[in-house]
């Protein structure tokens, strides 16, 4: 079996400890975090300091470090951030991982040799988008969790036609929204946990319920999504050609990553082997279960090209563990637990954890103290007398943990040859690093033989023997080669030295080849300051519909521009009835894409635009989307509007914007004093000569909080029919009481959904006029549900 390139396995680190626990178990790459700007600020992280020795520490061991930056800055932040970012380049990390578009083109501009990834939060989700990342100069693509295996592949085939190489998640936790278009942290409650900004509070895991007029259909932990498994994928993935299988876990301890990574390292090596295979896949799969699941098994998600009817947690949207018995017997006097260990299971040790259950009842748990085989099966000691009398035989008995321990002999290490050569009165070496990252890199030593040995000589297989003590090292001597005099006349002590000296003259030459010299001062792109605009702009209005399907009544007057969903505009008695309605109005119309969707309904898509320009015509003004560097050529002779969902946060990313978009919308998140200086410096910086800049502002009206290819409302159980007789569900936070209940809209089209909820830092036509005497064409947009009619 060949392939071009052996897939790389990516691995997490919160911390240094585990950058080195990471790349020891056998990460090819380790991606982290600074202090500031990481999507996981929970995290303990890295210091500048830390990250140089954990970088030192993977160059020598031929892993790489990638830097993940992906949060979105303002402009300040990226300002007086960059120094660090460019301290972190001169150190060595071989990538950075980046969401935002400014930072992005920033970065990829002025450190053209670094590798350039494209974040899962920026949601490239379209397979048309890899030219335009391309000129910018992304070199990888972390494609959206939510793809199939032939989305995948279509994609890495479509991305390498660009020299753009794709990265795919393998393992862990997910979110149950689409990457990126999620702000149900940053909008619930104090609104200053914000997902995209790094400080998610993962709100999705807390419990709801879901009501229809009133009534209440379920409650739970209703969007609390399982972990991501692929080993059962993992030979599809690989004969895609994904450059890269990530693993999720950066807030994860020590245990976890070294499991993780060590499990997938044997079954990448095992695919490569022609060894890969059920067995392998099973045992393999249950030590992940142990190392970490939520609600007892994994889910796959998309890859099978169906969704998942079993991606929720249920009511453990925590560390569940895996059930390896039930107590058979209990003796409170001498402390032990009796356990009947189910054929198969994973037979707790010293240290383990165990939790013990009735039903989905935790009784207590506790760590594992002695073992021994009983006549009752497995006696385990380590729980409190007083406890084990409230216990009862039949309890369910759950693993909760289990220690990795991986042979000092299999850590990783760089594969060198040592070439020694005797000339009699002096013996050298050399070493030359056989493959890897580093594989340029060599090193000599020399020492001379001391007079007057007396010993006997050492042979070949002696020196072999102590060349390779090198477990101490970063190093492992795959060959050793003779050259000169075949008898060496010295102590041992003479060739442990050789060898200590030459690996760490290899070790310092490894890890300089990775230094660089870029300056870390923040220069401003030369295309800026060029002037204000003279006049005031114009602001219209525009009402978006994000469902009319059993709604229509909700349409009303009172607007310039109309902006429908392409899922009712699909329908075609929907389509008659909102068309029927600018004709009759005389407004103009756009068409609200999802700002993630899949190929499939691309046609739907296409279609309903051809429909749009024949029957409209010039009142068919855009399209409204997430999809900034789209190139579809059925969107020709239509204007771009960037929706919310692409996450343009500050001057520098809606300047940027600009160039692909005929109007931006700002991030929600984005609180009014900001925009409107983000406004000020981007017409102080940018001189916009064809025509005005258009800003579209979120007046009135509930937003998407989050769009998830997960139907909250059917759960993806097909038929559900839950859309026959509903358009709209409410769901509430259990604990919030009579809190503000969230909208929750089913796509019937593709069993998608979207949940809408109260936005933070609504634009009022007094701050709209403000950025209009700026000189912006302004768009106030009002979104309108069921129930809330901006005239009723």
């Amino acid at each position: 079996m060949t392939t071009k390139k052996k897939i790389e396995l990516l691995a997490p680190a919160g911390n240094l400890a585990i950058l080195k626990t990471a790349v020891d178990s056998g990460a090819d790459s380790v991606y982290l975090g600074l202090k500031e700007f990481s999507a996981r600020a929970g995290a303990e992280n890295f210091t500048i300091e830390e990250l140089e020795e954990g970088v030192d520490y993977a160059h020598a061991r031929s892993s790489k470090v990638f830097l993940a930056v992906n949060t979105l800055m303002s402009d300040m932040e990226f300002e007086t951030f960059y120094p660090t970012i460019a301290e972190a380049v001169n150190i060595g990390v071989d990538g950075l991982i980046i969401q935002d578009l400014a930072v992005l083109t920033k970065l990829a501009k002025d450190f053209p040799d670094l590798t350039i990834n494209a974040s899962t939060q920026m949601n490239v989700y379209s397979a048309d988008e890899f030219s335009n990342l391309a000129k910018i100069g992304v070199n990888r693509v972390v494609l959206p969790r939510e793809l199939s295996c032939d989305e995948i592949a279509a994609r890495t085939k479509i991305a390498s036609g660009f020299n753009i190489e794709t990265e795919v998640f393998a393992h862990g936790a997910v979110c149950v929204c689409a990457s990126g278009l999620c702000l149900f942290s940053a909008m619930n409650r104090s609104g200053t946990r914000s997902g995209n900004r790094g400080s998610c509070a993962q709100p999705c895991r807390e419990e709801y319920g879901l009501y229809n007029d009133g009534l209440r259909l379920r409650e739970g932990h209703l969007i609390s999504p399982k972990d991501r498994d692929v080993t059962d994928y993992l030979a599809s993935l690989i004969r895609s050609g994904v450059s890269s299988l990530k693993i999720e876990g950066r807030m994860r301890d020590a245990n976890y990553v070294r499991s993780a990574v060590y499990c997938y390292r044997r079954m990448i090596d095992a695919y490569y082997d022609g060894k890969l295979g059920k067995d392998i896949i099973k045992e393999i799969k249950n030590e992940l279960l142990v190392n970490f699941n939520r609600g007892g098994s994994f889910t796959s998600q998309y890859l099978s090209g169906n969704k998942d009817d079993n991606i929720l947690s249920g009511e453990y949207p925590g560390k569940y563990g895996v059930r390896i018995g039930r107590i058979s017997r209990l003796d409170s006097k001498t402390g032990k637990v009796s356990v009947g260990i189910k054929q198969g299971a994973t037979e707790p040790q010293k240290g383990d954890y165990l939790s013990i259950r009735e039903k989905d009842r935790e009784i207590c748990s506790f760590p594992v103290g002695k073992t021994n085989l009983g006549l009752n099966g497995l006696d385990i000691k380590g729980l409190h007398p007083d406890m084990i009398k409230k216990l009862k035989p039949g309890y369910e008995v759950f693993l909760m943990n289990h220690e990795t321990v991986i042979d000092r002999k299999d850590l990783r290490r760089t594969p060198v040859r040592i070439t020694i050569i005797n000339r009699g009165n002096e013996i050298s070496a050399k070493a030359q690093i056989m493959r890897g990252i580093a594989a340029k890199a060599d090193a000599e030593a020399r020492t001379d033989i001391p007079e007057g040995y007396e010993g006997k000589p050492l042979i070949k297989d002696r020196i072999t023997e102590q060349l390779g003590k090198t477990l101490d090292t970063p190093f492992m001597v795959e060959s050793v080669v003779f050259e000169g005099d075949d008898t060496f006349y010295c102590p041992v002590s003479v060739i442990n030295s050789l060898r200590r000296e030459l690996l760490e003259t290899l070790e310092s030459n490894v890890i300089s080849m990775f230094k660089k010299n870029y300056g870390m001062d923040y220069v401003e792109d030369s295309e800026y300051y060029d002037g204000l605009p003279e006049d005031t702009g114009e602001i219209r209005n525009m009402y978006t519909y994000p469902v009319l399907r059993l709604n229509e009544d909700i349409l009303e007057e009172g607007a310039d521009i109309y902006a429908f969903s392409v899922y009712d505009l699909a329908v075609p008695e929907l389509y008659q009835k909102a068309t029927e309605f600018v004709m009759e109005h005389g407004t103009e119309m756009v068409l609200l894409l999802p700002d993630f969707h899949h190929d499939k309904l691309n046609k739907v898509i296409e279609n309903v635009i051809a429909s749009l320009k024949a029957d409209l015509g010039s009142a068919f003004k855009a399209v409204l989307t997430s999809r900034l560097l789209t190139d579809r050529k059925f969107m020709k002779d239509l204007d771009l509007f960037a929706s919310a969902g692409t996450n343009l946060y500050s001057s520098k990313s809606l300047a940027h914007a600009l160039e692909y978009a005929d109007a931006v919308m700002p991030s929600y998140e984005v609180n009014v004093d900001d925009l409107v200086n983000n406004c000020r410096d981007l017409l102080e910086k940018v001189k916009f000569e064809d025509k005005r800049p258009v800003l579209i502002v979120h007046t009135e009206g509930l937003i998407p909080w989050m769009q998830s290819d997960f139907c909250a409302a059917g759960r993806n159980k097909r038929p559900c029919n839950f859309c026959a007789s509903q358009s709209v569900f409410e769901m509430k936070m259990r604990r919030d009481g009579e809190g503000t209940a969230l909208k929750v809209i089913p796509h019937p089209v593709d069993c998608s959904c979207s949940i809408y909820g109260k936005p933070k830092n609504p634009v009022d036509e007094i701050i709209a006029q403000e950025i209009a005497d700026l000189g912006f064409d302004v768009i106030c947009n009002y979104t309108i549900l069921p129930g809330g009619q901006i005239n009723g």
